[in-house]
């Protein structure tokens, strides 16, 4: 189905002092596309440091990537780097204030904990592997043996480590001694803040330095590839190795606690503690097999560690033995996504998964699928009926949300890559060797229907029961007009693979392998490149309004188009990861890819801007007002009201926008006797393929009526074609001056007739009304009130 129109404070600390300053003058260029699953997202992480004795900290990773904590690494929020290059090393200077450092030679600092990080002038072209600071400067060590000192951010002073190989971490006790270790067993000391470093010699087996820790100026260690630590107790003049570490695993980071306690970290969850200085070491479990590049001790107690590594894993101790993951959410890769509302969306993956998010993408539960089966595309049409299909020819279909699952026939057994419903009745997947299936029941019987290839087919985009596109290896594209009983090839003038398609009315795009991405214009008759300037794969398409679409694909791809298609730019997002899935729902942009990734994104252009939404009491009506800015693409809105019984439709509105402006709708909607009752109402966009977008709901509160004022009671004759009159009962001793007002549908006042109900005396009184007086034939509201207390009455005027 086609997815058009988804809807320090400072001190005296001059280095503090700088970083304030240059705050300031920030400017950035911030991702829009934020972290969904795993929380609080899935990035390799690289480096984490807190603040001296707070719970406060960050960690850093891949495409710019930043997290912070506030209560010791129980829970963590990403914030916005404003860059994407990697970042690898990281230093808590204060509770607000820190800086990062990484790939490219980026450099970045805050002072305001993170709420805007600032990019400070680059060092160098190469890659920074850790910062750090004393009270007089920050230090930065990355490849090729650079060291790099600044007092102030902006200008930086090359340090000579008489080195050639990579260098790894950096570690100062005070503003003069330090050391950094990097590649080949390399090690440097400074006794003067880095004015000179000086070579310590370390024997034995070649090894990678990756971390080094230093307690005090006396008591130091070292961790590196193939299970190696070394110890000093005399400021390094010599180093011991470890002979106990029982590991061959690359150990990249070490910690201690005192003299005694310490623990060491690496690949494939090596955890490792040891309770003689690191003479000897004992394996802890860590729950994971992710490797973890960075460690800690802090996090605002004295024995607490908090641990980094790859697809975002954050692991912290809650004790000196024990360990366990803090980050929550399905970590399978996802390769689908779809919801028809933004509170009721699928991602379908590996392994069976199926994960529903019910909030707007926030949070995801996993569903039981019933199946261990690989799982490739999936569609919702509404908040209850889904289906999915994948490996082995399986097919998925629910009716209740996803609350059960059911495993449905589908009479292959070779891969069914691409699935679509363009009704809740008839549906259509392709799969492998040119495999088309048709179910007219809603999902739960399917037959065969011929396609005229044996092409590996994967995905197909129906824009109603009896037209749709199916697209596949080898530039494959099939057209059907007839529901699918016959598939006519069109020329796609490439042989890449075709992964995906979407179809508007007469425009279509097709995505694919080696970058490509085709538009049409005529149905299909001609298909013609687009702009894309990528190699890589693009998997999905999507259309978010009849000029806007996005487009996703590997090495986290994601491409953004305003001119209908034609030219893309990229959109930038946290992540190098394969993007597989997209689509729209509520407004909502969703992707989905490796590892459990989920993004999304809400700035995308939709076919409705609502700018106005009210509800108010008249009488024992509701009168409901609203006002859009912009209409492209909808076929109209449902009016819904909750009033303690669930969510009822009270009316549907065609859209009157033909030209994509906006327009002003109302409805009077009779409640009964609700006097102390509170009703809900809320809007319900449908969009031309059938997709819906909710707003936001608005309540009235209707106070009690005591009948001492007036009310409205008939309009005679109505419709009104010539003269009617409008009966109005007035009560014995009505005390507030009535009002009566005519409105036509847009909420605009037409006609005051309030001077006739002045003159009135007690009783019923009978109001002439002429055609002439209103502007146009069309529905129009009398609105009787008084005091706090209205009535309405609906009039049909036909000239």
């Amino acid at each position: 189905m086609s997815i058009l129109s988804r809807l320090l404070r400072i001190s005296g600390n001059p280095v503090l002092f700088i970083l304030s300053c240059l705050a300031l003058m920030a400017g950035s260029t911030a991702a829009q596309w934020g972290w969904r699953n795993p929380r609080p997202q899935g990035n390799d992480l690289w480096n984490v440091s807190f603040a001296t004795a707070s719970p406060i900290g960050w960690a850093v990773g891949n495409a710019g990537i930043i997290v912070r904590t506030t209560n010791g690494g129980a829970t963590w929020e990403t914030q916005e780097s404003s860059v994407y290059s990697f970042l690898r090393g990281v230093k808590a200077i204060g509770p607000t204030t820190a800086l990062a450092a990484g790939d490219d030679g980026v450099v970045l600092s805050t002072t305001d904990g993170g709420t805007t990080w600032v990019p400070l002038t680059r060092p160098t072209t190469e890659g920074i592997n850790q910062v750090t600071s004393t009270g007089s400067g920050i230090y930065c060590v990355g490849d090729n043996g650079l060291i790099f000192f600044s007092t102030n951010g902006t200008t930086w002073t090359p340090q000579a480590s008489n080195a050639s190989s990579n260098l790894n971490d950096i570690c100062f006790v005070d503003q003069q001694r330090g050391w950094c270790v990097g590649a080949g067993k390399t090690i440097r000391r400074t006794t003067d803040g880095g004015a000179t470093w000086v070579a310590q010699t370390v024997f034995g087996p070649m090894a990678d330095l990756l971390g080094v820790f230093f307690l005090d100026a006396q008591h130091g260690w070292a961790a590196g590839t193939y299970g190696t630590v070394l110890m000093t107790t005399n400021g390094g003049n010599t180093w011991t190795r470890s002979a106990g570490t029982g590991t061959t695993q690359d150990l990249n980071k070490v910690v201690f606690l005192d003299a005694m306690n310490g623990y060491a970290c690496g690949e494939n969850g090596t955890i490792l503690r040891s309770t003689d200085g690191g003479a000897t070491w004992s394996a802890l479990a860590s729950g994971t097999t992710n490797g973890f590049e960075g460690m800690v001790a802090g996090g605002g107690t004295t024995t607490a560690v908090v641990l980094v590594g790859l697809e975002g894993e954050i692991t912290r101790s809650s004790s000196a033995m024990v360990f366990g993951s803090v980050v929550t959410g399905a970590r399978a890769a996802l390769n689908a996504v779809a919801g028809a509302v933004v509170n009721a969306v699928w991602a379908v993956g590996d392994a069976g998964t199926i994960v529903k998010s019910s909030d707007g993408g926030w949070t995801w539960q996993v569903q039981n699928s019933g199946t261990q089966l690989p799982l490739y595309a999936v569609c919702a049409v509404d908040a209850l009926r889904a289906w999915a299909c994948g490996s082995g020819g399986v097919i998925l279909r629910t009716t209740d949300g996803g609350a059960v699952w059911t495993v449905v026939p589908s009479g292959v057994t070779s891969a069914l890559n691409g699935i679509d419903f363009p009704t809740p009745t008839v549906g259509f997947a392709v799969g492998a060797g040119g495999r088309i299936l048709k179910s007219t029941n809603g999902g739960a019987a399917w037959t065969p229907v011929p396609s005229g290839t044996f092409k590996d087919l994967f995905a197909v985009d129906m824009l109603t029961d009896m037209l749709g596109t199916a697209v596949g290896a080898d530039g494959v594209i099939l057209r059907t007009t007839n529901g699918g009983a016959t598939w006519v090839p069109q020329t796609s003038y490439t042989l890449d693979a075709l992964f995906s398609v979407v179809l508007s009315a007469d425009r279509g795009w097709v995505s694919g392998d080696a970058g490509v991405l085709l538009a049409t214009t005529n149905a299909g008759a001609d298909w013609d490149s687009t702009t894309t300037n990528v190699t890589v794969p693009i998997y999905r398409v999507v259309q978010t309004s009849p000029t806007d679409l996005f487009a996703v694909g590997e090495g986290g791809l994601i491409l953004r188009s305003s001119d209908g298609g034609w030219n893309w730019t990229p959109d930038p997002v946290h992540t190098t990861y394969a993007v597989y899935g997209a689509a729209l729902a509520g407004g909502v942009a969703f992707c989905t890819g490796e590892y459990g990734m989920v993004l999304a994104n809400a700035s995308y252009p939709t076919p409705v801007t609502l700018s106005l939404f009210s509800v108010e009491p008249l009488g024992s009506s509701a009168f409901i007002r609203w006002e859009t800015a912009q209409e492209e693409g909808v076929v109209g809105f449902l009016v819904e009201r909750h009033a303690g019984r669930g969510w009822e439709q009270r009316a549907f509105f065609p859209a009157r926008s033909g030209d994509g402006s906006g327009a002003r709708y109302s409805l009077a909607d009779p409640c009964g006797d609700r006097g102390g009752d509170t009703v809900r109402y809320r809007l319900r966009c449908v969009d031309m393929d059938g997709t819906e977008t909710l707003f936001p709901e608005a309540e009235v509160f209707f106070s009690f009526f005591d009948g001492g004022g007036a009310r409205l009671e008939t309009v005679a004759p109505n419709p009104v074609t010539s003269r009617s009159v409008i009966t109005i009962f007035l009560s014995p001793g009505w005390r507030a001056a009535p009002s009566l007002v005519m409105y036509d549908r847009t909420g605009r006042q037409v006609l005051d007739l309030t001077h006739t109900v002045l003159t009135a005396g007690d009783g019923r009184l009978s109001i002439p009304v002429d055609m002439r007086d209103f502007p146009s034939s069309g529905t129009y509201y009398g609105v009787l009130k008084t005091g706090d207390a209205a009535s309405v009455i609906p009039i049909t005027v036909v000239k």
